[in-house]
């Protein structure tokens, strides 16, 4: 919190600063989730690898976002999160294919 805080404003500032411990608090979970999302993008990666599937499957994404978004609960949220889980799904399939890449497989797509 700044120190800066205008007089008459206390009472805001300490709110603000509320919120801004419970986003940090959400951006932590969020993280652990989100790796234990990756891990499951790597176990998704080498049995893809071992099937000779291609990283990219459309209709799974299709799948993804439609899930997310009909649990959005506004139309102002459905667009945030689908840009965010465009961002998640288009990182994902980047960590596939360098899982590949490493596992000394070339990509497909």
């Amino acid at each position: 919190m700044t120190t800066d805080t205008p007089s008459g404003h206390e009472a805001e500032w300490r709110e603000l600063d509320q919120w801004r411990k419970k986003i940090d608090s959400i951006d932590r979970e969020l993280t652990a989730l989100l790796g234990e999302r990756l891990d499951c993008a790597e176990k998704i990666s080498a049995l893809k690898s071992m099937m000779g599937a291609e990283v990219l499957q459309p209709e799974r994404e299709k799948e993804v976002l439609h899930n997310v978004l009909e649990r959005a609960g506004s139309e102002k949220k459905s667009l945030t999160l689908a840009n965010i889980y465009r961002c998640i799904l288009e990182e994902s399939r980047l960590f596939q294919h360098a899982w590949k890449n490493r596992a000394g497989n070339t990509p497909k797509d």
